[in-house]
């Protein structure tokens, strides 16, 4: 009879291991879905993060070439406005003097050439402006969107569009020192011209 004993402790201990295991395996079993949907936690903000990431981006994308645009605008239209108002005024002027004897027409046409030239290069500032702000547009709309962290990558022949953007706007920003440069020549001629008339 004590051998039966033994027998029935040895299932009972033996039921309890099985039941033990299997509570260790419930529990591993719910912390491996518990990490499973961490995980899937994780990669949703890491998705709502990369669509933040790509909005943030475009907004940039959009707030930086308006304003480019509106302050190349601005400036360029204070260098036509002050080449061709020059010119202007300087027309007006020997309208006004050209019945007098003493007046020589000559000497207003140098300093009208300088302001002419200045009005000019700022038409060709507000085109290489554009030229501008289109490539670095077109760069940055040739960005690579993606859902895996930096977000945003480049795209081949992106460098290039790169390169072209500043080569404008080193151009535009040359042409625009140049206009005001002419202007400033204008200014000397105008003086001299005075001496003249």
């Amino acid at each position: 009879m004590a051998e039966d004993q033994s027998d029935g402790s040895t299932d009972s201990n033996t039921s309890e291991d099985i039941r033990a295991v299997i509570a260790r395996l419930e529990h591993d079993l719910k912390r491996l879905k518990d990490f499973q949907s961490d995980r899937d936690d994780r990669e949703n903000l890491i998705r709502e993060d990369a669509r933040a990431t790509h909005q943030r981006h475009t907004e940039l994308l959009y707030k930086l070439n308006d304003a480019a645009i509106d302050n190349g605008n601005a400036a360029i239209r204070a260098l036509l406005i002050i080449n061709g108002g020059a010119v202007i005024a300087l027309l007006g002027l020997a309208a006004g003097m050209a019945e007098s004897d003493y007046f020589q027409i000559n000497s207003l046409l140098s300093p009208l050439v300088w302001y002419a030239a200045g009005a000019g290069l700022s038409v060709v500032t507000s085109f290489l402006a554009y030229l501008t702000n289109s490539t670095y547009a077109s760069y940055h709309s040739k960005a690579e969107l993606s859902g895996i962290y930096p977000y945003i990558k480049g795209e081949q022949g992106r460098d290039k569009l790169l390169r072209w953007a500043k080569r404008f706007h080193a151009l535009a920003i040359i042409s625009a020192v140049g206009s005001l440069a002419l202007f400033g020549c204008g200014i000397f001629n105008t003086y001299d011209a005075f001496f003249v008339i």
